[in-house]
């Protein structure tokens, strides 16, 4: 990203809790090729990874991960391949 120019930004929801329990090398394989991937297909601008809590309560959460980029896009066909 840096050697193109690409912005790269997260952003985590104030509510996110600071620790969970998950299957971190599993996340951190899906989310560094989400980033792989949009920084790959973007010639400039930006890619941003949102970390967002939906639900929680003390002993669960319901946290999403969402990777957007200022790229060419997904053509709609394989959408419904990778979805």
């Amino acid at each position: 990203a840096k050697e193109k120019g690409i912005e790269l930004t997260v952003s985590i929801s104030p509510n996110t809790p600071y620790h969970i329990v998950i299957d971190d090398h599993r996340l951190r394989q899906v989310i560094m090729n989400f980033m792989s991937n949009a920084v790959k297909f973007t010639e400039r601008g930006s890619v941003e990874l949102s970390i967002t809590t939906l639900e929680s309560n003390e002993s669960e959460a319901i946290i999403e991960f969402s990777v957007q980029d200022s790229g060419i896009g997904i053509d709609e066909q394989q959408q419904k391949r990778i979805f």
